[in-house]
């Protein structure tokens, strides 16, 4: 299974990004492998339209099982990645690797 966190830097001690539109990357983590991988968010998003489709469509066709977020997303926003099969999970940590073992060690996060 993999899961994105947005964050501003390339390594899981770095923080999650408040918002998911104004983060720099996202860290996709994998539990088949336990290993991550930075992509930059320049690389998914081509155009300054359709933030959140062109998220949305990177994370399915990577095939990407959810998100987790720091904040609220908007409700549209939320409906989208719903209607993807897009998990949305919220935590109140701040730090990535924090993120994933409270994620993947303890209790699943509250889904959005």
């Amino acid at each position: 299974m993999k899961i994105a966190i947005p964050s501003d830097e390339n390594h899981i001690k770095s923080s999650i990004s408040d918002k998911l539109q104004s983060s720099k990357g996202l860290i996709i983590y994998s539990t088949e492998n336990d290993n991550y991988e930075y992509i930059d968010i320049n690389e998914i998003i081509k155009t300054n339209n359709n933030f959140y489709p062109q998220i949305a469509t990177y994370i399915v066709n990577n095939k990407i099982k959810g998100i987790i977020l720091k904040e609220l997303i908007e409700l549209e926003t939320e409906k989208l990645f719903k209607d993807a099969k897009i998990r949305l999970y919220k935590t109140k940590n701040n730090i990535v690797e924090n993120i994933i073992n409270e994620f993947f060690v303890s209790t699943e996060p509250k889904n959005i």
